[in-house]
């Protein structure tokens, strides 16, 4: 049965899970769509790309995560995910300048681990990691970086119950992208000035990784009625003044 909504907001997005579907492939499609023009061969083969996507995100759902398939405030909650997390790279992208190892693909992870379940977080951190790499001129090591560095968030997160465990998240975000791009700058013979600089935009991923889900999650937990353990533990924090009011008069 579908869980009531704790608000008057989070009762409007009731929108059944075919639409959020299509919905979410739609804005997917009008995002990438720039990338290659309007060439007709090129949207076409976009939009079979994106209609493989989708349909293998479904079967993915079906068959590991059934009990999200008629929640379809968890299923809008997938998608929102994954159209934001394009949105951001795409967002990078339109400054020259911005390196994609910058990308904080794992603020998305953290977002759906908590939010969601760590297994399809993982599946949307490896679509957003193969989008980064494919929108920055099909770049391996930029889907090498996003990779780990999303799996690092998501690992980290997993079992956050304080804000500061997500701080903590971005710090183990901002070391093993270090370590990977110090990997692929000897792999690759790149300067110490080279690596150093890089290291650095390895560095602006992680505190990104924690502004972006820090500033989300309270905005999303209410939007779409889910509650995770941080939020959980600050509710029933005893040296709250009406709890602990509550707790002497009882």
């Amino acid at each position: 049965p579908r869980r009531e909504a704790s608000s008057l907001l989070a009762r409007q997005i009731h929108i059944p899970t075919p639409i959020v579907t299509a919905g979410s492939a739609a804005v997917l499609f009008a995002l990438l769509v720039p990338q290659g023009g309007l060439d007709l061969p090129k949207v076409c083969a976009l939009a079979g790309l994106i209609a493989v996507l989708t349909l293998f995100l479904v079967l993915y759902i079906r068959i590991d995560l059934p009990q999200f398939v008629n929640d379809d405030e968890a299923v809008f909650l997938a998608g929102f995910c994954i159209v934001l997390g394009v949105g951001i790279i795409e967002l990078c992208q339109r400054f020259p300048l911005y390196s994609p190892y910058g990308v904080p693909i794992g603020a998305i992870t953290i977002l759906v681990a908590l939010l969601l379940h760590i297994r399809l977080a993982f599946l949307i951190g490896t679509v957003l990691s193969l989008f980064c790499g494919a929108l920055y001129g099909f770049s391996f090591d930029a889907v090498f970086v996003g990779f780990f560095s999303g799996m690092t968030a998501m690992i980290s997160s997993r079992r956050a119950r304080h804000r500061s465990d997500l701080v903590r998240a971005g710090f183990h975000v901002v070391w093993v992208t270090s370590l990977c791009l110090y990997g692929l700058g000897l792999f690759h013979g790149w300067s110490s000035v080279q690596i150093l600089h890089r290291i650095a935009w390895g560095g602006i991923n992680g505190v990104l990784c924690v502004i972006v889900s820090l500033a989300l999650l309270p905005v999303l937990e209410s939007f779409f009625s889910r509650v995770t353990p941080i939020t959980l533990l600050e509710v029933g924090d005893f040296n709250k003044p009406l709890l602990r009011r509550l707790m002497l008069e009882a």
